[in-house]
């Protein structure tokens, strides 16, 4: 096709023939275009539809910022909500650290041997085998007047702790070497020992005491780990001292003992050669007990129950950081992404040291606690110097 134009102002004239592949052309014909000249205030009406445009991306805008606004107000307070359910929960586990949930049960080490095997709650406490202690305080003014020895180990099967008693005569093999070491005498030591201070029938109370197990752990000044090695009941599985401290809750009892008393006092028992061997020296051993949430569980979920005791006992590393727990605290400092992983925590740790370093009340708490559990262990060591020194005397 061929076109042509011509014409003039206001219109256009298009001429054109068709051709097609043979070379024949057809008639031609036109085409005309009248072209009209925009209208004299078009210039005015593209500013006045320029500026109603402007005005509706300024409402637009301004809507836009007002949503974003109230947005922003709602993190905000989500933020300061998140922020104080924070600070509260922190608050609660430093007091649920020096409280106890529940009554402590124990038995002195005479009518432990009397017992003959580790034997149930309720079977003790009805035989008449059981000292009970019913608040934090009295704790206290009890350990105060006597030494108390938390022992930490592992079942031998599903159903029964000890079924052959391998651990019931290692235990009593370590708790005469204390008596003989520090001039107990058998009536004076108490025991606490989970399956025969924790209730086992009542749910409720069970549970009270073994959220209270880290307490338990920090107020007593030694800490026995029974664990010989011996093939499990029902897995076959051989249980050691690795086993023992590969367990999550074992690791949790040593953390109650270490957050007030550092490695002090801390033992295993040695079946082979009758001595409770210090384990204070033991850097790895300490780096291992301190990975509460890396440790081994028949229930994973208990995990989630045991960040409150592991921040009040963090709490109580905190307040002694300068002192006995000093180690402790460096070690925790370095690893703390491992110590209190972020699926559990999410940066409660943080915020109660935080916390800790910023107010005054909350480290009165501390000192308060560490302070009344400080002066029982000095009154007990007086006690016991004093009825060392008479009996040399006599």
């Amino acid at each position: 096709m061929r076109v042509t134009t011509g014409g003039s102002t206001g219109n256009a004239t298009i001429g054109f023939q068709v051709t097609d592949s043979a070379g024949v052309t057809t008639t031609g014909g036109k085409m005309t275009l009248v072209v009209t000249s925009l209208p004299e205030d078009s210039t005015a009406m593209l500013i006045t539809i320029v500026i109603i445009l402007g005005a509706v991306m300024g409402v637009i805008g301004m809507f836009g910022c007002w949503r974003a606004s109230i947005f922003l107000k709602a993190a905000i307070r989500a933020k300061a909500q998140l922020e104080a359910e924070e600070i509260a929960r922190c608050r609660r586990a430093v007091n649920a650290a020096r409280t106890i949930e529940s009554t402590l049960h124990m038995v002195n080490l005479k009518s432990f041997k009397a017992m003959g095997k580790i034997t149930t709650h309720e079977d003790a406490r009805e035989k008449g085998f059981l000292v009970h202690v019913d608040n934090y305080d009295e704790l206290i003014t009890f350990v105060a007047k006597n030494p108390v020895a938390f022992i930490s180990h592992q079942w031998l099967s599903w159903g029964n702790p000890d079924p052959d008693l391998l651990q019931f005569n290692n235990m009593v093999g370590s708790l005469e070497a204390l008596c003989k070491e520090h001039g107990y005498s058998e009536e004076s030591l108490h025991i606490f020992l989970d399956y025969t201070s924790i209730p086992q029938k009542n749910v409720t109370a069970r549970i009270n005491a073994i959220n209270s197990l880290g307490v338990f752990s920090s107020l007593a000044q030694h800490f026995i780990i029974i664990a010989p090695s011996a093939k499990h009941k029902d897995t076959g599985l051989i249980c050691d001292k690795a086993t023992y401290q590969r367990r999550g809750w074992c690791r949790l009892e040593q953390w109650g003992h270490m957050c007030m008393w550092g490695m002090n006092e801390m033992y295993f028992y040695n079946m082979e050669t009758g001595k409770n061997e210090a384990l204070g020296e033991d850097a790895q051993w300490k780096y291992d007990s301190i990975m509460v949430f890396e440790g081994d569980y028949t229930n994973p979920d208990n995990k989630k129950e045991m960040v409150d005791v592991v921040l009040g006992l963090y709490g109580m590393v905190l307040q002694s950081k300068e002192g006995v727990t000093k180690d402790l605290f460096q070690l925790l400092e370095s690893n703390d992404s491992r110590v209190f992983p972020a699926e559990y925590f999410h940066g409660l740790a943080t915020r109660l040291h935080h916390l800790y370093d910023n107010d005054p009340e909350l480290r009165s708490i501390l000192a308060d606690a560490a302070a009344k559990v400080a002066g029982g262990a000095a009154e007990r060591k007086s006690k016991m110097a004093a009825r060392q020194g008479d009996t040399l005397e006599a």
